[in-house]
């Protein structure tokens, strides 16, 4: 007759079965633990990286573009929010003279960060490059020459067998110029809008409703099949304001129903603050701005150019 299994014998035996899987799980945990920490400095080390990408590039973009000092040369006292998204651009202004003309530009690239950024100086140069070897007598030229500049480029772009550019050279602007009088204005406008503030009451002058350059550019108005943006002219007189800005401003959700800020609230919101001094306007609509904003993220770039005539 066979005697029991012996119970110490068995006992001992799961023991070191069981402490067997416990140190083989240890193992594997520290070996996940040390991966984990691998990915951790990995994640870390590029995302210092990609930082310190994106913030040279934005101290390009700062070298490459017009400051505010050139915004104050060419129309002393304007104001300027500029207020990027993702660190760098996609919108900018400029600023520069045509005969008796001084001309201001708010230009919305397409894209936001570097994308953006890198299309701002593409859209600069085409800007700078137009005013100073364009020939136009309205606003409206301007653009339609700065929007063939642009089809020309992406032409060349689109044709080199090493590119995989998808995307059109598209910009929405908005051109104001003042004559030297100080008593004729013209706009004209690439989907973005003027405002121009008189007597606390707000007009806006809209845009073409198409952008410059790219495939799907409309034609706005066929004269020997030629494209033409309208222009706009006006007199003006001693204080008026006059504002430009991307749509990044009015398309910024917020407020009590989370709505978009849109025109009719921008509008009242610079009338509410036109009457400050020229060095706290620009302060009190940006506050105005953060406090419609809210928690909520900001949901495209900024830019916002003022005139006091």
């Amino acid at each position: 007759m066979e005697s029991a299994p012996n119970l110490t014998t068995h006992t001992h035996r799961r023991f070191l079965e069981d402490r067997q899987q416990i140190l083989a799980e240890n193992e594997r945990l520290r070996a996940e633990i040390a991966t984990h920490k691998k990915l951790t400095f990995r994640l870390r080390d590029s995302y210092v990286k990609i930082t310190q990408s994106i913030l040279s590039a934005k101290h390009i973009q700062k070298i490459a573009l017009p400051g505010e000092r050139r915004l104050q040369q060419v129309f002393p006292g304007a104001v300027l929010m500029d207020r990027p998204r993702d660190v760098v651009s996609g919108d900018f202004f400029w600023a520069g003279r045509h005969q008796s003309w001084r001309i201001l530009g708010v230009v919305d690239s397409t894209g936001h960060g570097i994308p953006g950024a890198m299309m701002s100086m593409i859209g600069h140069n085409v800007f700078e490059q137009t005013l100073k070897e364009g020939s136009f007598d309205v606003l409206g030229r301007l653009l339609d020459q700065v929007s063939m500049r642009l089809k020309t480029r992406d032409r060349m772009i689109s044709d080199c067998p090493i590119s995989t550019a998808s995307n059109d050279l598209c910009f929405d602007a908005a051109v104001l110029a003042v004559h030297d009088s100080g008593q004729r204005v013209m706009f004209s406008g690439a989907v973005m809008d003027c405002f121009r503030i008189r007597d606390g009451r707000a007009e806006i002058w809209r845009g073409d409703r198409a952008s410059l350059g790219g495939s799907h550019m409309r034609i706005l108005r066929a004269t020997g099949g030629t494209e033409q943006f309208s222009t706009i002219e006006m007199e003006s007189k001693p204080g008026d304001q006059f504002y430009l800005m991307s749509d990044g401003l009015r398309d910024q959700f917020g407020g009590d129903n989370e709505r978009k800020l849109g025109r009719k609230r921008l509008a009242e919101l610079l009338v509410e603050h036109s009457c400050l001094p020229t060095n706290e306007r620009i302060a009190a609509i940006h506050r105005s701005f953060l406090l419609w904003k809210g928690a909520n993220e900001q949901v495209d770039d900024v830019i916002l150019v003022g005139l006091t005539l």
